[in-house]
């Protein structure tokens, strides 16, 4: 990002929110210049602009960040995640950490489901899939001679699963429910792999 617009952000995250001129006063640039990259970022839906009406003059215009810039920041969630299922087993053993993981699958599935069911199989993948990439995740679906594969090129628990592998689980456990099909990973990221690919197939209906 160009440095300008990142530093615009960075004051934005630390003020809350900001006008034109005092953006222009924190950066020693021109109002105009200010805009300029105001404008940009307001298009790339990072800030949004807001009129505050005051008792005298005209309403002042200011500047904040909205939620997708926000996610530009770091964020430590995989930690807390880490810490948490660490915990869990400490203090209750691998198999509660086992049973944790299945309830957030169902409920995750149970999600999914409304959206997804009441097609055939390769309509509920074809569906399934579109809504992953309306999350913004990178995953593709195709049908092969010996069934129906999703590969997903990006893992929303890679972090955690390196250190909890069993949290892989919980996506062949989603896509089961969800498809009601059988599911197997072919190949995980974890392993070194450049995706997770999953086959499935209609052989099985899951209960």
């Amino acid at each position: 990002m160009q440095i300008t617009r990142k530093e615009i952000l960075e004051i934005l995250r630390r003020e809350g929110q900001a006008t034109v001129d005092q953006l222009a006063q924190q950066l020693g640039l021109t109002s105009t210049c200010v805009r300029q990259h105001l404008s940009v970022l307001e298009r790339d839906q990072l800030v949004a602009c807001r009129e505050v009406r005051r008792k005298l003059g005209r309403p002042n215009f200011v500047y904040a960040l909205t939620q997708s810039a926000d996610d530009l920041f770091p964020k430590s969630y995989h930690l807390l995640t880490t810490w948490l299922l660490d915990e869990l087993k400490a203090r209750d053993g691998d198999e509660k950490a086992l049973s944790l993981l299945e309830g957030m699958a169902r409920r995750w599935a149970d999600s999914l489901s409304s959206q997804v069911g009441g097609r055939t199989l390769e309509e509920k993948v074809e569906r399934l899939v579109g809504i992953l990439k309306q999350e913004g995740h990178l995953v593709e679906w195709e049908k092969g001679e010996s069934g129906l594969f999703i590969y997903e090129y990006d893992c929303r628990f890679h972090r955690v699963a390196e250190v909890h592998p069993e949290v892989c689980s919980l996506e062949t456990s989603m896509l089961t429910q969800v498809l009601g099909a059988s599911v197997e990973s072919l190949e995980c990221m974890l392993d070194g792999q450049a995706r997770c690919a999953y086959g499935i197939s209609a052989g099985h209906q899951p209960g």
